[in-house]
This record gives structure tokens, C-alpha cells and sequence, in this order.
């Protein structure tokens, strides 16, 4: 098989002229969920450098609500780990990147950014992959760039309400805190 998630069996390993048999292929879905596309290939003694046939499981595999327990809360179709950041003593000569492990538990396509004004110039927000596929695993990556933090000093709070996901703001806000030096 192309993934060990598939197990191929055959109940008869021999086949004589004129009989048949069975290959039973089993796929393992838990962990992999999304477009499933994986082939077996069948190697008989007249060809053992090359298949004499590919069978092929293709389909879709739905999440369970258990493969998202890692994930505390729910944005629209967007599972974070946290909703807090704190990114600790920041200096004007500092370059920061922190990370916060994200999911889409949707059917469609997420890109994730800021919305306008809610993110100080210092501050870039985006994720890793730019487009979280359904199902998919990433980050949503802030970072901070020391250069532009002006004449800010002190312990700073900032909300910063995301965009590209359904729900109430109050539902789709991060806080990111840092203390500026």
C-alpha cells in the first residue's frame, strides 16, 4: 500500500488457473481526517517488478469532535489552543515570533488575519499555512517587530478581533499582552 494507514490482506496468498480470491483493504481513518487517496498494488509471479493492477480507496473522512479535544475553544469553524499570548519583555531591538497551535474544523478553506485597526503596527498576525485546508492543522503566528514600537513603555495589552471567521467579535478576539521596555 502508498500509506501505512491501509492494511491489505488476501485470503489465499496462492492462486491456481481458474480459481479466485479476495484482497481486502482496510483503512485506518482515526488521525487522517479529510481527502483520503490510497492505492494497493497487486504483484503477481509473472511480474514482480511491476503491478498487475492498483486498487485504489478514495473518499472523504469526516473528523470526529475527539480529534479537536486538544483544542480549548471555537472561533466560527476555527479551533485555537489559547486565546490569550503573553510575549514577555519586549525591546525596541527585539524581532518576536510566537505561535499558537490552530485547526479548521470546517468544510471550506480558512484564511485568518487581522482586522483592520485592531493590530498595532508593531504586531503582525497570520498562519502557517496561509490557508488552512478543512481538517488541517497550523499556527496562528503573531509576530512582533521592535523597531516600530515607537515611544510605547509598560505593561500593554492589546484585542485583537480576527478575521475570516464567522462570529460574534466578543467570540473571535484574541489578547496579546507584553511588557515594552
Amino acid at each position: 500500500t502508498t500509506c501505512g494507514c491501509t492494511n491489505a490482506q488476501i485470503d489465499s496468498p496462492i492462486i491456481n488457473p481458474g480459481e479466485k480470491a479476495m484482497i481486502r483493504l482496510t483503512y485506518n481513518p482515526f488521525g487522517q481526517p479529510g481527502t483520503i487517496y490510497t492505492r494497493a498494488f497487486v504483484y503477481a509471479s509473472i511480474s514482480e517488478k511491476r503491478p498487475v493492477a492498483a486498487l485504489t480507496i478514495l473518499g472523504k473522512v469526516t473528523p470526529s469532535a475527539a480529534l479537536w479535544k486538544d483544542y480549548r475553544y471555537t472561533m466560527g469553524h476555527l479551533k485555537i489552543r489559547a486565546k490569550t499570548l503573553n510575549m514577555g519583555t519586549v525591546t525596541s531591538t527585539m524581532h518576536k515570533v510566537e505561535r499558537i497551535a490552530c485547526a479548521n474544523a470546517g468544510s471550506a478553506p480558512l484564511k485568518i488575519g487581522a482586522v483592520k485597526g485592531f493590530l498595532p503596527e508593531f504586531l503582525s498576525l497570520r498562519t502557517e499555512p496561509e490557508v488552512l485546508e478543512p481538517a488541517q492543522e497550523g499556527f496562528l503566528i503573531v509576530e512582533l517587530d521592535g523597531e516600530k514600537l515607537s515611544e510605547q513603555k509598560g505593561q500593554k495589552s492589546f484585542s485583537i478581533l480576527l478575521d475570516g471567521i464567522s462570529g460574534r467579535p466578543s467570540d473571535r478576539t484574541i489578547k496579546i499582552s507584553m511588557d515594552i521596555k
